[in-house]
């Protein structure tokens, strides 16, 4: 287990409940459309960010899971350890919309999809993603600007909802 996620609420001392991160790629570990040597330049701000937030994994939901294997998605992050440990799966690309609710973008529908499959809370989710469309649920996700990829201030508000979806 985690060290982390032995670490206990000071509200009411229990466990802090796991928080799942959906992780877009392009627009968010680097802008969209970077040239090869500049590819997951902003993993670092992430990184620094992800070692202050206990008890929280990430699945990658972005278009490169439906090129490159998990093993082969782990491999890029090495370079940044605690990123590289909380990478747990990837989201479905290739999934169609259900019938039950059409109305969800198919990036929604796939982090849904993922926390379904591998029993996770549906309380305890949030997206970094750089487009607004891929979501419905938009209070629980953390829009990048796309030319610039995560920002301290993204991570200022990404401590913050994780923070917020704790307290439930």
């Amino acid at each position: 287990m985690d060290e982390s996620a032995k670490e206990e609420s000071p509200l009411n001392l229990l466990p802090l409940p796991l928080v799942t991160v959906f992780l877009d790629f392009d627009g968010v570990l680097h802008p969209l459309g970077a040239p090869t040597e500049r590819l997951f330049e902003r993993a670092d701000v992430l990184e620094l960010t992800l070692k202050e937030l206990p008890n929280v994994e990430v699945v990658v939901s972005s278009t490169w899971a439906a090129y490159h294997s998990l093993a082969h998605i782990r491999e890029f992050l090495e370079v940044w350890p605690t990123l590289y440990e909380r990478v747990v799966g990837v989201t479905a690309q290739c999934r169609q919309l259900p019938s039950h609710y059409p109305e969800v973008p198919s990036r929604e529908t796939q982090c849904r999809d993922w926390l379904i499959a591998n029993k996770r809370s549906l309380l305890h989710w949030c997206a970094i993603d750089d487009e607004r469309l891929n979501f419905l649920t938009h209070e629980r996700v953390i829009y990048t600007n796309s030319k610039k990829g995560f920002t301290a201030c993204d991570a200022h508000r990404l401590r913050e909802l994780i923070h917020t979806l704790r307290l439930g």
